[in-house]
């Protein structure tokens, strides 16, 4: 991957990603996939698959979520650290920020793509997890199934509670973004190819095989 592209966010280059040597693993780190959580797994040692070299052998944990609702979710964020929108106006919907916000499509590294953190790595070693409401359930039993220690300090930790800024935010902008029919095909068409990507991976599901 070019470079420019590597570094396009400044906060999160491509190829972020925790590994935890005593078990072969690599965690990729896609912003808004249940980072916070699952990045403790990993004692934050912290690399970049593209700048250092990891084993061959070595096993990679990639959270996917539902592409609609992460670019959701990353405005959301992008609002709440960079701008003084008030979710709760009468004239939310008015603000001329949030329209150019919402037809920029990739604000920051919380609205890129997701395949191009993981654009590179050997598919054949990735298990990939669904970052749904069974997320906690399914990693805590690959973790079992597969005699990786996991710590007790996260065990039965659940992801945190919205809260309702947040789901008022959230709910701002998704109704901005559904009731203009040029604006919800033009995201529809940016992420086109992160919706085939989570639409046709194998995610690890408990009592699957």
């Amino acid at each position: 991957m070019h470079k420019i592209h590597r570094y396009r966010w400044p906060n999160h280059p491509m190829g972020t990603c925790f590994i935890r040597q005593s078990d072969q693993l690599v965690y990729v780190n896609i912003p808004k996939n249940a980072t916070e959580y699952t990045k403790l797994l990993f004692d934050g040692t912290l690399t970049n698959f593209y700048e250092n070299a990891i084993p061959e052998d070595y096993r990679y944990l990639i959270v996917l979520r539902n592409p609609i609702e992460r670019w959701y979710s990353g405005l959301c964020e992008y609002v709440q650290r960079y701008t003084t929108i008030n979710p709760d106006s009468d004239v939310f919907d008015q603000f001329d920020a949030l329209k150019i916000l919402t037809t920029a499509c990739a604000n920051d590294e919380h609205t890129e793509l997701q395949l191009r953190f993981i654009a590179g790595l050997p598919s054949k070693n990735a298990v990939f997890f669904n970052f749904n409401d069974n997320f906690t359930t399914n990693l805590t039993d690959w973790f079992d199934q597969n005699n990786v220690a996991y710590p007790q300090s996260l065990s039965g930790k659940k992801r945190n509670v919205t809260e309702q800024q947040w789901i008022t935010l959230r709910n701002r902008i998704k109704k901005h973004v559904e009731s203009n029919t040029e604006l919800l095909e033009s995201l529809n068409e940016y992420l086109k190819l992160d919706i085939k990507l989570y639409n046709s991976v194998q995610y690890y599901i408990k009592g699957e095989k």
